[in-house]
This record gives structure tokens, sequence and C-alpha cells, in this order.
């Protein structure tokens, strides 16, 4: 390893961070109605855009979590000669897991302690159940009056699910043939493209939001951009100039694809040719900066100490701020908008943290641990047929998170998640 790769590393961390930590502040944007009054933001074209783009941000969180866990994918077969479907499957499971199920607790308990009965325990359980089970959206899409709303937001963790196990039995089946590997997956990501403009047109917007094979689009094209980067090595010299074209193209994305105040057809620049461009330029930016993380002007911006910093903690973020929001709104009556606005990102500050501490760092640990690179090293159910007949196993020493990945999210003091809505290690 020379001198400049640990920079080089970092530097691409930093990046990818401070992608989903302008995601993460576009989806609290875009949920603030719940406490704050929308009317004079409503009222400027220039401001209106970025309170109301939380499907745009999802498509971030969507691709750079795709396109980092596909390529991890990648690197552990060539790595290692293999991936294991069960093993990475219950990774993944885990590490998304810790928080979520730490959230549902806490739901459930303040649930029960609420002297005003705001939600009935069926409406309570079944929700936090198809949360649990990564089958939200699913119910969502039949039950949206029974379902708890203050959850709603959580649908992504459960499209997100679903589509990783898509990408991963790709990989898992087509793993030797890299060709067929993004041929497969740059097809299925074609009949997304179509399908979702389809289902919009004919099901409408509410159904479109949540099927699972419209909103696959953007993983997809994170997907399919990890796959062809064994193949683009001699477009490296390029990868500045389509990082930061397609880094610049962002921002006017935001206005192209907001619907606008009192829209008629609510989410059809989303689910049209604006959409389709966000999702381009997404994995064009992933491919580009991926091939240059050289690229000092996209570094500096991107990869800015704050929005890697929320980057790092933005599952944490994204699971709380909701429900919190939804609490003190209902807690409030006689506040301020700006005392709402207040006690909601502080206690989502200070909750997320208390959340990360709880669940993430000792799920951290564990997936670092002698133990897991056994199941890692043996397999799933050779590891679980050896414990269940009461066997030690040899354990491997415990090796760094990152070790096996450069391009994985940085694990952090906060236990920010390497999946941070959406990825991988």
């Amino acid at each position: 390893m020379t001198a400049t790769e640990p920079t080089t590393a970092s530097r691409r961390i930093d990046v990818y961070d401070g992608l989903r930590g302008i995601a993460v502040v576009l989806v609290v944007l875009s949920h603030g109605w719940t406490v704050w009054p929308s009317t004079e933001i409503d009222e400027r074209d220039w401001l209106h855009p970025w309170f109301v783009s939380g499907n745009y941000a999802v498509s971030i969180f969507f691709a750079v979590g795709a396109f980092l866990a596909t390529r991890s994918l990648i690197k552990r077969h060539e790595e290692r000669g293999t991936v294991r479907f069960g093993v990475e499957f219950l990774r993944r499971f885990l590490r998304i897991s810790a928080q979520v199920w730490l959230l549902l607790i806490a739901v459930a308990v303040v649930t029960g302690l609420e002297s005003e009965i705001t939600y009935r325990g069926k409406e309570t359980g079944t929700s936090l159940f198809r949360i649990a089970t990564y089958t939200w959206n699913w119910y969502l899409q039949d039950h949206a009056v029974v379902a708890r709303p203050d959850l709603g937001h959580l649908w992504y963790l459960s499209v997100d699910m679903q589509v990783f196990v898509l990408i991963l039995l790709a990989v898992c089946i087509l793993r030797r043939w890299p060709v067929a590997l993004l041929i497969t997956l740059a097809a299925l990501l074609a009949a997304c493209l179509a399908w979702r403009a389809h289902v919009y047109e004919t099901e409408g917007i509410y159904q479109a939001l949540l099927r699972t094979t419209v909103r696959a689009d953007a993983p997809l094209a994170g997907a399919v951009g990890a796959a062809a980067m064994p193949f683009l090595s001699k477009l490296a010299p390029a990868g500045k100039w389509l990082a930061g074209l397609a880094a610049i193209a962002l921002a006017p994305l935001v206005y192209l694809i907001a619907d606008p105040v009192g829209a008629a057809e609510p989410g059809r620049n989303f689910f049209g040719v604006p959409g389709v461009a966000l999702t381009l330029a997404l994995m064009t930016f992933m491919v580009g900066f991926t091939l240059r993380p050289d690229n000092r002007p996209v570094g500096v911006v991107l990869g800015s100490p704050p929005l890697a910093f929320l980057g790092r903690h933005s599952l944490a973020l994204f699971l709380w701020h909701y429900p919190i929001f939804w609490y003190v709104s209902r807690h409030s009556d006689g506040w301020s908008w700006q005392e709402r606005t207040l006690v909601g990102l502080a206690a989502t500050a200070v909750i997320a943290f208390a959340g990360e501490l709880i669940a993430e760092r000792p799920m951290q640990r564990y997936l670092s641990s002698p133990d897991w690179r056994e199941v890692e090293s043996a397999g799933l159910a050779p590891y679980l047929a050896k414990r269940l007949r009461g066997g030690s196993g040899r354990r491997e020493p415990a090796v760094p998170l990152g070790k096996h990945n450069d391009d994985r999210s940085r694990t952090n003091s906060g236990g920010g998640s390497g999946d941070r809505s959406g990825d991988d290690d």
C-alpha cells in the first residue's frame, strides 16, 4: 500500500457520506411540515423545491448504497472466491435491524404509555411487524388508512432490503461471469425505468411511490455502476469530468423534479424524464468519482466535514426524525412553531446518538468479532450446525472494519451504520 492510498480511500468515503448527508437533510426538510408552517416556504419558488425533495433524497440513498454494496460483494468474490448468500444477507439484516428494532421497541413502549390513545393496538402491532420484516411498503399499498402515519417513511428500508436481495442473488449466481452480471443488471434497470412510468400513468402516484419494482431504479443504477467498474479502467482520465458534470447536474434537478405548489399531477416530473435523469446522474457520479477520487472540487464540496458527519449518522437521523416530529406535534399545543422545531430537531439529534450507542456500536463490534469471522469463513449453515453440535471451531482474529474494502463506508465513534440508509460494507 502506498502512502497516498489511505488518503484516497478516506476522500472517497467522505464524499459518499457527504452525498448521504445532503440526502438526510432533504428528507428532514421534506417532513418538516409536521412542526413548522409551510405557507411562506411555498410562496417562494426558489425555496419550495428544497422542502419537497424527499423522493429525490431517497434516490440518493438508494444509488449510493447499492453501488457500495454491489462493489463490496464483487470484491469479496475476488478476494475469497465465493459470495455466501446466507452470510451476506444476515450481515445486511443485522446491520440495518439493530437500529430499526430499537426504534420499534421505543414506539411500542411510548404508545403503551400514552394516556391519550392516538393509535389503536392493532394498528401499531401490525405496522411494527411489517416494518420489522421489511414488508412495510407492501402493507402500505393496501392499508394506508390504518397504518401508522408517523412510521410511513420506513417504506424505504423495506424496498432497500428487497432490492438488495435481488442484487445479492444476481451476484451469487453470476459472480464468475462479470459480463453476464453487468448485462443482467443493466437489463433489469432498463425494464424498471420503463415500468415506473407505466405504473405512475396507470395506477397513480401512491402505488408508484411504494411499489418495489418501481422504486428499484436507483438501487439498480448503483448496482450497474458497480458491476461496470472492472471494465471502465480506460475511462479513468475522464472520471473527473464525469463526476464533475454529474455533480453539477444534481442541483438543477432538484428544481426540475420538485412538484410546483398545487400541482395537478404530483409526481409527474419524478416519474418522468427528470427522475430518470437523476438516476443516471447518480450512477455517473458514483462511477466517475470512484475512477478518479482525486477530484478536488467535488471532494471539497461534497466531502466537507459537516456533510460527511451527517452522512455517517444518516441512518439514525432518518429513522428517528419523523416519529419524533409527529410526537412533538401532538404534544405541543400552544407552542410556537420555532419551539416545536427546536425541540423536534434537538430530540432527534440526542435520541439518534443514543440509538447508535445502544444498538449500532454493539452490532459493529459483533460484526468485527472472531465469532462473525468464523461465520464468514465457514458459511452460515455449517456454522449453525457446528454450534448445535456444541463444537467451538477455530476462531480467527478480528479484522478491523474496512480492511476488506476501501470503498465501504467508515464506521465511526458515533456508530453510524455501514448501511446509513442504504449500503453494505
